[in-house]
Parts: structure tokens; sequence; C-alpha cells
């Protein structure tokens, strides 16, 4: 049965319903995830975010699969990671995959950094988050994505997406590092006005940040 706590929501821009807490995959250890998630999700949790980046979505999605739990119960979360930055169909495609389902209930660009592939110190010089964010605008009428988000992104960044002409659709979620140590109370205060909800990783302090 469900704690209270993990029935707490929030309503995002779109009108979907988030749940307030949920599972970072962040770091975790090989073969450790699988049975993590299915553990936080038999406590409860409604909520499981992972990432291409970390590596791990495949174990995210077989712990899903053995905790039982029915797949429109959960909030998957994941984040399309910089090298693919042109590439956001072959992102999407790989993640929904290996998490071993047809849709997740938020995609978010990681970073607002547009990787090149073949060398990770640099980035595409014809490329930028702008033209990410067109791409991934079309990911929801396709129903394999129902919420488009960014994470890691800073009022500048904001700022200049959301003045951007081809920016059709706010997004729905800013994740961010915050925690007493980071507060960030002028980026939250923002992301607020332009009805952007805040989700927070590292609350308690990241590793370099403890």
């Amino acid at each position: 049965m469900s704690n209270e706590w993990t029935k707490k929501t929030f309503t995002l821009n779109t009108g979907a319903k988030i749940p307030a807490v949920g599972l970072g995959t962040w770091q975790s250890k090989p073969n450790e995830v699988r049975e993590a998630v299915k553990a936080a999700l038999l406590a409860g949790y409604r909520h499981i975010d992972t990432a291409l980046a970390y590596g791990n979505e495949h174990e995210v999605g077989l712990g899903i699969k053995d905790s039982g739990v029915p797949r429109e119960d959960i909030w998957i979360t994941t984040k399309l990671d910089n090298p693919w930055h042109k590439r956001v169909e072959e992102g999407i495609t790989s993640s929904l995959k290996d998490l071993q389902t047809d849709y997740v209930d938020l995609y978010l660009m990681h970073w607002p950094s547009s990787t090149d592939p073949d060398d990770l110190k640099k980035h595409y010089p014809d490329w930028n988050f702008v033209d990410t964010w067109r791409e991934l605008q079309k990911l929801p009428a396709s129903g394999r994505v129902k919420n488009i988000g960014v994470s890691n992104f800073a009022i500048k960044n904001l700022e200049i997406l959301l003045k951007d002409e081809s920016c059709k659709t706010v997004p729905a979620v800013n994740q961010v590092e915050l925690h007493p140590n980071n507060p960030s109370p002028k980026l939250i205060d923002y992301c607020k006005e332009k009805g952007i909800h805040c989700t927070a990783y590292s609350c308690l302090g990241s590793t370099n940040s403890p």
C-alpha cells in the first residue's frame, strides 16, 4: 500500500500530474538498479527517474516489470544525452527499447549542450539547444512521449529558448540540482513565473556538494 508521501503530485503546465517524490538512479551501481527500482515501487514510489547517460535504462525497465506495478500507475522520466542532440528520434527510440515500454511520461533534454559525438570536448558549431528543442516538440504527437522538458537549464538558457520563435511549447519541467547548499531561489522564481515546474535532484546534496 502506498504511503501518503508517495501519493502527493504536482500539476504541470500540460495538466499532467507528476508524483512529487521519485527515485533517482544516477550513480547507481550496476546490477543494483533493478532491485532498487523494484523495492522502491513495492514501497509505494510511483516516479522513477533515469537517463540515457546513466547507462541503466535496461535495468530500470526490468525493475519496473519485476515489481508487478501496472505501467499506467508509474511515471517514468528519462533524458536525451548531449551527443544525441542531432539524433532526437534515435535517442527516444533507444530509451524506449531499453526501458521496455511504449512511452515515457517525461522526456528531458539533459543539458543545454550539443556535444559532437566524435569528439566529446567539442560542440556542434551549427546546432544548439534551441534546435534540439524544436525536435523534442514533435515527440508528444507520436504518443511515445507524454511531456517534454529540460534539465540543468539556467535562467539565461531558458530566456534564449522561450524568446525563440520556434519555441511553441513551454517546457513542462526544469530538473535541476536543488538542496540547502544550492537553493537557487532566483531560478525557482523565474520558472514559477513562466509556468515551468522545477524538479529537484540531489536534494540532500550531490557528490561534490555534501
